[in-house]
């Protein structure tokens, strides 16, 4: 009769491992398929902010070439106006006083670029951060 039992307990105690063990694996199962969720919830709103930064990076790529075009015209108007100041001196050279002024005046009173908090914004949040 002890032999009975002891069979008996050995079989309720491989049932009650196997109850356990399985279990276990439908957890870690379940804690995997979350993990790809994440991941394919952090990658869909990466790919969504994705036109966001494109955009951005336009706006900013239109202000930096307007202001090139500005600055280009600038030093056009200054060697322009230097060159006539060179004549007009009786060819020494003779700067005329207004014109470096002016350069530095269109350069620093360009306001600072709106776009580039939201480029560095949106590229923070493009990199997970």
């Amino acid at each position: 009769m002890i032999v009975v039992w002891i069979v008996l307990g050995v079989i309720v105690l491989v049932a009650i491992a196997g109850v356990i063990s399985y279990n276990r694996f439908v957890t870690q199962k379940n804690l995997i398929k979350d993990a790809w969720a994440n991941i394919d919830t952090e990658l869909r709103r990466r790919y969504d902010l994705i036109p966001n930064l494109v955009e951005t990076v336009k706006g900013y790529a239109t202000h930096e070439r307007e202001v090139f075009d500005e600055v280009t015209a600038r030093r056009a108007e200054a060697t322009s106006a230097g060159s006539v100041a060179t004549t007009r001196a009786g060819g020494r050279r003779s700067r005329k006083p207004g014109v470096k002024c002016a350069l530095t005046a269109a350069s620093s009173t360009r306001p600072p670029s709106a776009s580039r908090p939201r480029s560095q914004s949106s590229c923070r949040r493009a990199a997970g951060g």
